[in-house]
């Protein structure tokens, strides 16, 4: 984990590719295939931070606020908060158009996701219980 700074993104959520059965999209009433990534995991996330901030007032507690001097502070008394993401890229393939008109592809390196914390995947996936229990009803990180 950096000591100091922030790097993109600081966590992740599985919202893309065969492993990602635990969570789907929902829209008007039906579920849905063709979204993932980032246009599912990031009002994910801001579902889980707003479940937080409404335990967190039920306990009598103030909204989270920047969520992220926290998330860090908590993860490190408590790594299981986020289960790490060891395996995978953020390489990106994209189709271009080459003068001739033909269609050639082109990789733009990523990052890698490794042990540990590293800019594929920041500190990892939440457990949503547990970072409930931490964050939502108590002060202490």
């Amino acid at each position: 984990m950096p000591a100091a700074g922030r790097v993109q993104p600081d966590v992740a959520l599985m919202a893309w590719g065969p492993d990602a059965t635990a969570y789907a999209c929902l829209f008007d009433g039906e579920f849905r295939d063709d979204a993932g990534g980032t246009s599912l995991a990031a009002p994910i996330w801001a579902g889980i931070v707003a479940r937080l901030n409404q335990r967190r007032r039920a306990h009598g507690l103030a909204r989270l606020g920047q969520l992220q001097p926290r998330l860090y502070a908590a993860c490190a008394r408590d790594p299981a908060l986020l289960r790490d993401i060891v395996d995978g890229d953020t390489a990106l393939e994209l189709p271009l158009l080459a003068d001739d008109g033909t269609r050639r592809w082109q990789v733009l390196p990523g990052f890698r996701a490794a042990p540990g914390f590293d800019p594929a995947t920041g500190l990892g996936v939440p457990d949503v219980a547990r970072l409930t229990a931490s964050l939502g009803s108590s002060d202490e990180w």
